[in-house]
């Protein structure tokens, strides 16, 4: 299946503090196949950002622009790098479209292709009220550079929390969004033949006769039993 859209930015959605207030993030979906896309936007966090739209239909060779907005926070959360964004998308039925809700119970899911956006925090250090520097003395320079340094340093453990909790995301499935379980488990991870990783319970609902196309880079993993589990994530799991 070709490609149906081109996501931009492609790989992370960046917001911009400071975070005391709502911020917004743009991301751009553009049509790039000869057929109508009908596509879908979910977070794993829907209960900190929403996006507007969130469904819709874009017609061959058009564009969408999705403002994705974050609630305000007070402390840098600690998990902010495991949030990401999965954008659906599926060729479009032929008949008028009533209810996307409807068309994504009903699609085949092996025909869903999505692509996978992380998240990026960049908090605004720059003070709003500026030092004029035709009145800086020792005693407001000297302050200035205490505050920078508390905020590097505050900044620098925000970075590092968050790099922590990024390193967790490898133990989600990038489909369901659900967490990997060990072997025995119904969502274990199962590594496809393209190198691509996600949990048994996507695999059973992608495979068609006994063959599972990759939903991300499309090869076809031809039989089942070249599907192995991911004992690398396994081990660091434990």
């Amino acid at each position: 299946m070709e490609s149906l859209l081109e996501v931009t930015p492609n790989d992370r959605l960046t917001f911009t503090g400071p975070f005391t207030d709502v911020v917004t993030a743009h991301l751009t979906l553009k049509n790039t196949s000869s057929n109508s896309v009908c596509f879908k936007v979910k977070t794993t966090a829907p209960k900190q950002f929403w996006a507007s739209p969130n469904t819709g239909l874009i017609i061959p060779g058009d564009s969408k622009q999705i403002k994705v907005m974050m609630q305000p926070f007070k402390r840098f959360p600690s998990d902010a790098g495991r949030h990401k964004f999965q954008i659906q998308s599926c060729v479009a039925p032929d008949e008028d479209i009533q209810d996307f809700k409807s068309i994504w119970k009903n699609v085949d899911r092996s025909k869903i292709l999505y692509n996978i956006l992380r998240t990026t925090f960049i908090e605004n250090m720059i003070p709003s009220s500026g030092v004029d520097s035709n009145t800086i003395i020792d005693g407001i320079v000297t302050n200035e550079l205490e505050d920078a340094r508390r905020e590097l340093v505050k900044a620098r453990k925000e970075i590092e929390d968050s790099r922590a909790a990024h390193s967790q995301t490898r133990f989600e499935c990038e489909i369901c969004l659900q967490q990997f379980t060990d072997i025995a488990g119904n969502r274990a991870p199962k590594v496809l033949r393209c190198g691509h990783t996600i949990c048994a319970n996507c695999v059973n609902s992608l495979q068609q006769n006994n063959s599972v196309t990759c939903p991300f880079c499309r090869v076809v993993t031809s039989n089942l039993a070249e599907i192995y589990n991911n004992y690398i994530i396994l081990g660091d799991n434990q």
